[in-house]
């Protein structure tokens, strides 16, 4: 299995941010989707560049206040969000395949435990 998105064009950096708005599946504001990236907004800008350029993405003002933008998948980009969404499921199951349930649950939890941890900061 080919577990590179290269046919696409589209770079790890550019896949995200499509990800995120197919899932969230309404416009986000600019700063909103740096957050959900983790990511500062000037760090975003290029990114939004590139993926408005391929006719993945546009953007408008925000109505509730005219000095943010909010970004939205065009039919095209949520088109390729769905592809990328799809394959990304297709490789985690060719990967997970020899993994037993109970090696999946326990992978699962600690993972989860592990997330968990670093959301809250508690790193000791």
């Amino acid at each position: 299995m080919d577990l590179s998105f290269k046919n696409l064009g589209l770079s790890d950096a550019t896949r995200m941010p499509l990800l995120v708005l197919y899932v969230h599946d309404e416009p986000l504001r600019q700063k909103d989707l740096a957050d959900a990236l983790f990511l500062d907004t000037s760090s975003l800008v290029r990114v939004l560049a590139q993926l408005r350029k391929a006719q993945l993405v546009d953007w408008s003002r925000d109505p509730a206040d005219r000095r943010a933008k909010c970004i939205a998948l065009t039919a095209a980009g949520r088109e390729t969000a769905a592809l990328i969404l799809a394959k990304s499921m297709d490789i985690e199951q060719s990967i997970l395949a020899d993994l037993t349930p109970h090696e999946l649950d326990t992978t699962r939890r600690v993972l989860e435990k592990i997330s968990q941890r670093f959301e809250s900061r508690e790193i000791k």
